[in-house]
């Protein structure tokens, strides 16, 4: 990886990963994907193990909850939608925009 860091990019087109706002944008769009994958894996785990009557008089016992439960479970494709629009964000980056 220390020559991949050193070495100037082939393709300065496609990605300028010689800059450091690529390399940010890149990066938060690993972690949003990383975040989408763990979110969706706690939701089925979580969806698993309950039972339909608990869910019915827990989860959706009020608006609040509801509400909650909703966003937990449309987290992982928000959290993935976010982490496509940082890569797209780290591959447009041009020099004069370099951080």
């Amino acid at each position: 990886s220390a020559v991949f860091v050193s070495t100037q990019p082939p393709l300065t087109s496609f990605l300028p990963y010689a800059l450091r706002g690529s390399y940010i944008f890149v990066f938060l769009s690993f972690v949003h994907a990383l975040g989408s994958m763990l979110c969706g894996l706690a939701v089925v785990h979580i969806y698993e193990a309950c039972d339909r009557t608990w869910v019915k008089d827990v989860l959706t016992a009020s608006r609040f909850r509801l509400c909650c439960t909703l966003v937990f479970i449309g987290w992982p494709s928000i959290s993935l939608t976010v982490s496509m629009i940082f890569l797209i964000l780290g591959e447009q980056l041009h020099p004069r925009f370099g951080m």
